[in-house]
């Protein structure tokens, strides 16, 4: 058996293994209302995601609200909410769980590396995935770093026993794109995802339009 070209792949989660717009803009809806504030239509919610929870209530909040004081105010009301709704709508993409384990019975490390608080992550990864099928799971932690911050990335791929040079990262975003240059670590876009190609200001080394391409790649 030929070995893989990545011993690590470090995957993304909304938008690249999970659809989860539906449960993000319940729960942030859900906060909104109980603060007064008003609502966001589903198809707006690709806007706010991607860069952690705090910048996602940041955003979601009107213009004149995003002082630092109301954003963790509103911020500690969302966490909660966001766990609690994590099933609605969500589903993880068509083919990705055989994907992943494929990977895995090729010797692959798999691992989950998100912006989503990591309670909310381990959670949506608990529900939809078989037990043990990532070998390492992170979400944000308030104070910590997020992506694209690459001691992030560094701390998951030293968790995952791996060596930098060894991995790959799997996203939809702008924000995995940036993830992997400041790692300097090759990154897989999937088409799938939250982001339209045209919005990309980092040309992708490798594209997926399926989960399956995500397997040629790594395994050839």
């Amino acid at each position: 058996m030929t070995s893989p070209k990545f011993k690590c792949a470090i995957f993304d989660l909304d938008g690249t293994l999970l659809y989860t717009l539906k449960s993000i803009n319940t729960a942030i809806n859900e906060t909104l209302r109980l603060c007064g504030y008003p609502e966001h239509p589903l198809e707006n919610t690709v806007n706010l995601v991607n860069f952690g929870t705090v910048d996602l209530v940041r955003r979601a909040l009107p213009e004149d609200k995003r002082t630092d004081e109301e954003i963790a105010r509103v911020h500690e009301l969302y966490l909660p909410r966001l766990k609690k709704h994590a099933s609605v709508g969500t589903m993880p993409y068509d083919g990705i769980s055989e994907v992943c384990k494929k990977l895995k019975e090729s010797g692959v490390t798999v691992c989950v590396m998100s912006n989503k608080s990591d309670g909310a992550t381990k959670a949506c990864i608990d529900t939809y995935f078989e037990k043990g099928l990532f070998d390492v799971v992170r979400g944000s932690v308030p104070g910590e770093y997020l992506k694209p911050d690459a001691k992030f990335t560094e701390e998951v791929v030293k968790e995952a026993g791996a060596k930098k040079e060894d991995c790959v990262l799997i996203g939809d975003s702008i924000v995995d794109l940036r993830t992997a240059k400041n790692a300097d670590c090759p990154c897989i876009w999937v088409s799938w995802g939250y982001a339209k190609k045209e919005t990309l200001d980092i040309e992708p080394q490798y594209i997926a339009d399926k989960p399956e391409d995500i397997l040629s790649v790594i395994l050839g």
